[in-house]
């Protein structure tokens, strides 16, 4: 991640995405290595999957994704923008990620991710007092990254010495990183329309200890965030996205329709458009779902993602590992995380999903150690993305065969299946490598709302 090579392409990027719900790009990094087994075994038509590897398990520094997990939210201000001009208390900041649903317009970084997460993850933490950087913001705005890493290692040696500070709370999974850092800066967001005053997250690329604790991936966003959406206090849609690349998540959008295929998916997803929960990728991927792995024919129940761990992995041959090429089958419903956002926010945080269906992705999360398209603000564990690559990361499978999602950029309706949906009838559908998808898959909606999903092999 080097923030000197920010580009005129993503200069314009951030500037069309101030129109949307999606306010954020990222800086992640890649590991080399592939999880996935070289043998297949027997497996029966359907099962639970157990002691498959998870994000938290091969990503060195991601914030652990279940148990109690403690962060920091460190707020700075600058001699050309001090903290007296700022009209977001600490308290505000304290709400915006810590507060309970009933003390904001929609959900705070923590009560999102404990429902998202069924109750498996608890963020909890300290908002620090101020801290004032030791130069201008012009200084880091023009030094680059180096300059950046400088502010960082003063603010940490400060926080660290302070005498509330005991390392164990900040380390919940003992692997020798804080579990979380946010930087909160007091500059108005795209001052000057630089880059480096938005939001991002990135690796600390230092050897130094804290009181015994490196910094590893950390979180910088301005504070004019909590009240980016005029028409409500306390926003956290930008924390909570950013939160979701702590964890070890990529973006799902498409940062450059010139490049690859166009589209993500849909507009309809936390880490794609800043909208609603997240995907039963995610999901899978941070440990709260076990999915139920399919290959052979069987037919299964399922309900809403949002109240329901029900996913279901479909493959021709499982390896043993969630970082492989697949489809799965989730059902979307209107309800909680996927619309109390826009109660809150209003029109851009609407999905353009209303109705209650089921959604069908084509996956492929084996691992690489690529960069997207060649630039070096953004790493990923996975050799595919949604940007670059000639096939995609995650794409929603549209259920009318349309491809509105690569011309139009958004999903719709009728990309959901529906009762008496079948997808795949005729045995064409490819997976990347062109061997034939072996199944068919029908779906039957249910007197209760659930939907029966038949898998037949073929």
């Amino acid at each position: 991640m080097n923030i000197k090579k920010f580009n005129f392409i993503y200069l314009l990027l951030t500037i069309i995405l101030i129109g949307s719900c999606e306010l954020t790009s990222s800086f992640t990094s890649s590991i080399d290595s592939n999880e996935s087994s070289s043998s297949i075994a027997s497996y029966p038509a359907y099962f639970k999957p157990e002691g498959y590897k998870i994000l938290s398990d091969i990503y060195k520094g991601v914030m652990p994704s279940a148990g109690d997990v403690n962060v920091l939210v460190i707020p700075i201000d600058f001699y050309d923008y001090p903290r007296e001009n700022v009209t977001v208390s600490l308290m505000d900041l304290h709400l915006t990620f810590f507060g309970k649903d009933d003390e904001v317009e929609w959900e705070s970084v923590s009560s999102y991710y404990y429902k998202s997460s069924y109750g498996k993850l608890n963020i909890s933490g300290q908002v620090t007092p101020w801290y004032r950087a030791s130069n201008l913001s012009t200084n880091y705005q023009d030094g680059g990254i180096n300059s950046l890493y400088k502010l960082f290692d003063e603010i940490m040696k400060e926080v660290s010495n302070e005498d509330w500070f005991i390392p164990s709370n900040y380390d919940s999974d003992n692997d020798g990183y804080f579990d979380g850092v946010y930087f909160i800066y007091s500059t108005p967001i795209m001052t000057n329309m630089s880059n480096l005053w938005w939001a991002f997250t990135g690796e600390f690329k230092s050897s130094n200890y804290y009181n015994g604790l490196k910094l590893g991936k950390y979180v910088f966003a301005g504070i004019d965030f909590v009240s980016y959406n005029q028409d409500a206090k306390l926003d956290s849609t930008v924390y909570i996205h950013e939160t979701g690349h702590l964890l070890g998540l990529d973006d799902y959008y498409d940062y450059n329709d010139d490049i690859g295929p166009r589209g993500g998916i849909g507009k309809t997803d936390m880490m794609e458009n800043n909208i609603g929960d997240h995907s039963s990728l995610s999901k899978i991927l941070l440990g709260w779902v076990t999915p139920t792995v399919v290959t052979n024919s069987a037919s299964i129940t399922i309900d809403s993602l949002v109240n329901h761990e029900d996913v279901i992995l479909v493959t021709n041959a499982y390896h043993d590992s969630v970082f492989d090429e697949y489809l799965l089958i989730d059902v979307y419903d209107p309800i909680d995380l996927n619309t109390k956002q826009y109660d809150a926010y209003g029109y851009n945080c609407k999905s353009t999903l209303t109705k209650k269906g089921v959604r069908i992705y084509h996956i492929d999360t084996k691992l690489g150690s690529g960069s997207i398209y060649g630039l070096y603000y953004y790493y990923t564990l996975f050799a595919k993305n949604n940007t670059s690559t000639s096939t995609k990361l995650i794409k929603l499978i549209e259920a009318d065969g349309g491809n509105e999602i690569e011309t139009q950029l958004v999903a719709s309706n009728s990309d959901l299946f529906m009762d008496n949906d079948v997808f795949n009838e005729n045995g064409k559908y490819r997976l990347y490598n062109l061997e034939l998808f072996k199944f068919s898959i029908e779906i039957k909606e249910n007197k209760d709302g659930s939907y029966q999903v038949n898998l037949n092999y073929l």
